[in-house]
């Protein structure tokens, strides 16, 4: 499988291409079923995991229901070469208001992501939310102190702007900190219709955070990458496949033009629609890494026809033309 490789302590780190989302595993997928899920995946070369530790959090119990699946499958499996990837400081679902990005709160979910997936190091440790309004100069330090006992290798942004990414960077490097290596950002080749977009304070993948990413220089793991399926269910099945959920939030002119793109791309390339979809983020200039939602084996492997996926500039550029 392709890998991309971010910086961390003491040298690089490879994730692959296409990783595996876990968002769901343990609640509105089974255990029995995300194990499953796992074993295909890892079995078809995948070694990344996504993960956090509000997964699973819906009832506010404080449970990182998802790391604790991932927990009792890599102690079951006795698997050394996965890659895993969580998150922390996300707000309690219950109290969306009060935000947890701070020192503390960080030290905090650190530990309880330990405990729940029974390691003694995770391999990229990202901040899950942002708050603008506290200074950066109160976050890095904590970040830094976990890297520096050896229980993070790595450090990333989720839903972060490349602006404040660029400010936490600026502030550990003058002050001999670990850095932000990787970015978590929502990102696929499908448009969000403002009106029905479930995260409106969240950054996206436009024409602005792109820029700013390619000065910034480092990769980026694109969330909701395939858009709930959305160019795949009509190429493949038609308009009337879409649910009205994802009829309204993504069927919208944008994304009709690039679905005819992607037609047109497929057809030259002879790959799927899938495969166009995730080449969009693995191929492109930008250095990417897709993250994927599968609810059935059939999904994983769909998504991981993907893995080896090399498509032409030309081709990817093509696709949002």
């Amino acid at each position: 499988m392709k890998n991309i490789t971010i910086r961390c302590a003491g040298g690089e780190l490879a994730l692959s291409k296409i990783i595996m989302g876990t968002c769901p595993f343990g609640t509105g997928i089974p255990e029995d079923k995300s194990v499953a899920l796992l074993n295909e995946y890892a079995g078809l070369g995948g070694a990344t995991l996504d993960t956090a530790a509000v997964y699973g959090d819906w009832e506010d119990k404080r449970t990182p229901i998802s790391e604790e699946v991932i927990g009792r499958w890599l102690r079951k499996t006795r698997r050394k070469d996965i890659t895993l990837i969580t998150k922390g400081a996300h707000y309690r679902l219950a109290t969306p208001e009060a935000s947890r990005v701070s020192a503390d709160c960080i030290r905090e979910d650190l530990e309880q992501s330990l405990r729940a997936l029974g390691v003694d190091c995770i391999d990229v440790y990202f901040l899950h939310r942002d708050n603008p309004a506290k200074p950066v100069e109160e976050i890095m330090p904590a970040l830094d102190e976990a890297v520096r006992a050896g229980k993070i290798r790595a450090i990333g942004a989720s839903n972060w702007t490349a602006a404040r990414i660029r400010e936490a960077n600026r502030f550990a490097r003058e002050n001999g900190m670990a850095e932000f290596t990787v970015s978590e950002i929502r990102w696929s080749l499908a448009h969000v219709t403002p009106a029905y977009n479930e995260f409106p304070s969240l950054p996206l993948m436009d024409e602005h955070e792109y820029a700013a990413y390619q000065e910034l220089g480092i990769p980026v793991l694109a969330w909701n990458s395939q858009a709930s399926g959305v160019i795949t269910k009509v190429l493949n099945q038609g308009v009337d496949a879409l649910s009205e959920l994802v009829r309204n939030k993504y069927y919208n002119d944008t994304t009709r033009r690039r679905i005819e793109n992607v037609q047109a791309v497929c057809a030259q390339e002879h790959i799927t629609p899938t495969q166009a979809a995730l080449g969009y983020i693995t191929c492109n200039p930008l250095p990417g890494a897709a993250i994927v939602g599968c609810s059935s084996t059939a999904q994983v492997r769909d998504s991981m026809s993907a893995a080896d996926l090399e498509l032409p500039p030309e081709a990817v550029a093509r696709l949002t033309r």
